[in-house]
C-alpha cells in the first residue's frame, strides 16, 4: 500500500511475496528499499527469513535469502526487525533456534549490505519473546515483543541497543478489541506504531513522543475488505517506510481467499 502522509494508506494489489510474514522495512540512504520477511517456503528452502530489495521505488524486486554467520557457517532467524544505524551498518534482531543459546531469544546481527549479517550476540534474553520490533527515541532503544502467542506485549529498554531489560509487559486494547503494536516509523516529535488485530478490522496507530507514553491516533491506517479478492481473515503485520519523495510504503500481510 502507498501514501502521502503515512496515514491514509491505498492499496495496490501488488503480492510482493507468497507465504510470507511479519515484514520489517528500511531504506538506506541511497534510497533502495529493503522489506524483510519470514516464509515457510522462500525459494527452494523452508522455514527462512529473505529480503526484497527495490533500486526503483517499488516499481520492481529482487529477492535475496537473509545469512546469519556465526563461526563461518551461514545460519537463519525469523521475524526479522531490522534497523539502519546512523554509520550505515544494517542491524537485525530476531529469533532463532540456531544461534547463541540454541533457544528462541531475540538475538541480533549487524551487516553492510543488508543481505549478511554477522552474529553479534543476545538482545533479549526472554525465551517466549517474539516478533520484536525495535526503535530508538533519543538516547533510549525501545523494543516491543509479542509475549509468547498472546497478545499482550513485553516492552523491553537499552541504552546501546544491544542488551535489553524488561521494563513492562503492557496491553494496547480498543473496547475490547486488543491490538498488536507491529512497525514503528520515526515522525517528527516522536514515533508511530502502526498496530492490527486478528480480526476483521482495520489497521490503527498510536504515538509517542518518548517511547513510553502512547497515544492512539484518530481514524484508520488501512481498511480491511472482505470482498477483496487478495484478502481473507484479517490484515496484520503492517510495515511502513518513508521514501527519499517523501511518500510511505507498506507492507502488510493478508490471507488470499481460495
Amino acid at each position: 500500500a502507498t501514501s502521502e502522509d503515512g496515514l491514509d494508506f491505498e492499496k495496490t494489489n501488488v503480492i510482493l511475496a507468497d507465504q510470507a510474514n511479519v515484514p520489517s522495512i528500511v531504506v538506506d540512504e541511497n534510497g533502495w528499499i529493503y522489506i524483510y520477511y519470514s516464509g515457510h517456503e522462500v525459494g527452494d528452502k523452508e522455514n527462512v527469513s529473505a529480503v526484497a530489495i527495490s533500486q526503483d521505488n517499488g516499481k520492481s524486486w529482487t529477492h535475496k535469502y537473509l545469512n546469519i554467520w556465526q563461526d563461518g557457517e551461514a545460519k537463519t532467524g525469523t521475524d526479522p526487525d531490522v534497523e539502519i544505524l546512523e554509520d550505515g551498518t544494517f542491524r537485525i534482531y530476531c529469533i532463532s533456534n540456531q544461534l547463541g543459546k540454541g533457544n528462541p531469544r531475540i538475538y541480533y546481527a549487524e551487516g553492510t549490505d543488508g543481505i549478511n549479517f554477522d552474529y553479534k550476540g543476545i538482545a533479549f534474553d526472554n525465551e517466549d519473546a517474539i516478533d520484536s520490533s525495535t526503535f530508538r527515541v533519543g538516547d533510549m532503544w525501545h523494543q516491543f515483543t509479542l509475549a509468547g502467542n498472546t497478545m499482550a506485549h513485553y516492552h523491553a529498554t537499552s541504552e546501546d541497543g544491544e542488551s535489553f531489560e524488561l521494563y513492562k509487559k503492557e496491553n494496547f486494547n480498543e473496547g475490547n478489541i486488543p491490538y498488536v503494536m507491529a512497525n514503528e516509523i520515526q515522525v517528527d516529535g516522536g514515533v508511530r506504531f502502526y498496530a492490527f488485530t486478528l480480526r476483521e478490522t482495520d489497521f490503527l496507530s498510536y504515538f509517542s513522543s518518548d517511547g513510553y507514553e502512547w497515544e492512539k491516533e484518530d481514524g484508520t491506517r488501512l481498511s480491511f475488505d472482505k470482498n477483496s479478492e487478495y484478502e481473507s481473515k484479517y490484515i496484520k503485520d503492517p510495515a511502513v517506510a518513508k521514501l527519499q519523495d517523501g511518500s510511505y510504503i507498506m507492507a502488510y500481510v493478508t490471507v488470499i481467499p481460495e
